[in-house]
């Protein structure tokens, strides 16, 4: 077996996955084709460079840099024309939506970040650090070794959840203008914790802004600048995630699938649909989940075994 190191943390070449994450090191220069996963995914470039691709965004990864795919984003992976050297994570997030505020911040983030040193500074560092002992925890196969990688796992994603929502208006120093962010911050996360509550029902903005006394202008204008989306995308994007795993029954109909995801008709969610997953529901549900028993993060995470 042969061995590569990450700053000192060898990583074999056989890492296998066990039920809540698997963790695989790649050295293939294979591309690998549109695809998603039901859990996150981090990718971490060793050697040369990886690009990540999710609808027309495409993602240029140095080595070091840290690469988190969102819950059922779509994207493809496209590997150097020469060697290289990458790992691959991919964590389970059930346990974690019973956290306070974990899956409302989760859901804020974009479909893929990219964290390097030049744009994250001490955030990467500290991510990266976590990362090493990751791997080192899983090459130990020590005694609470699932336990312990998910404590390193949440770490890391409260430093990036922090940065990327806490710390966006970090050049404002002034103690008073900090604390009326905060207020905001805390506003704003009941908001998206109500949406995720109700998204299947027949909800609209001017309900939401009224429920929490906004006016539908102020709710509308604090709505984006908190989560850098609008209030229907983010409606959306929860309904279509909603929508991918209740395709998986095949025992609903697509129409069935639009109405218990909050849908009022079915061209409404066909169109929602495609325009997020470039690929119409009932496609989908032949493409990515009809494969023989044999779920697509498998088919995708059996390649580098």
């Amino acid at each position: 077996m042969s061995l590569s190191t990450m700053n000192g943390t060898i990583i074999p070449d056989d890492l296998k996955g066990i039920p809540k994450f698997r963790i695989y090191k790649n050295t293939s220069c294979e591309d690998y084709p549109l695809h998603w996963h039901t859990g996150v995914e981090i990718v971490l470039p060793l050697e040369n460079s990886y690009q990540v691709v999710n609808g027309n965004q495409v993602y240029e990864l140095q080595p070091n840099d840290l690469c988190f795919i969102n819950s059922g984003a779509l994207h493809r992976l496209i590997a150097p024309k020469t060697p290289g050297t990458r790992i691959f994570m991919q964590f389970d997030l059930t346990l974690l939506y019973n956290l306070n505020e974990f899956d409302t911040m989760i859901n804020l983030l974009p479909p893929v970040l990219v964290m390097s040193p030049a744009t994250h500074k001490e955030a990467h560092q500290k991510c990266y650090d976590f990362a090493k002992e990751i791997i080192r925890e899983y090459n130990d196969n020590a005694i609470l070794r699932e336990a312990t990688i998910y404590s390193y796992f949440i770490q890391i994603y409260l430093i990036l959840l922090k940065h990327e929502i806490y710390q966006r208006k970090s050049d404002e120093t002034h103690t008073t203008v900090r604390r009326k962010n905060n207020e905001h911050v805390r506003k704003l996360l009941d908001i998206c914790r109500y949406i995720n509550e109700h998204f299947t029902q027949d909800i609209s903005l001017t309900d939401v802004a009224n429920h929490f006394g906004f006016s539908k202008y102020h709710f509308t204008r604090l709505f984006k600048e908190f989560t850098h989306t609008t209030f229907h995308q983010y409606l959306n994007n929860l309904r279509i995630e909603h929508a991918e795993a209740l395709l998986a029954n095949f025992e609903l109909s697509v129409i069935d699938v639009a109405l218990m995801s909050g849908f009022s008709s079915i061209s409404t969610f066909n169109r929602v649909f495609k325009d997020q997953k470039m690929i119409s529901p009932t496609n989908y549900r032949k493409s990515y989940l009809s494969v023989s028993n044999h779920s697509l993060d498998d088919r995708y995470t059996d390649s580098f075994q």
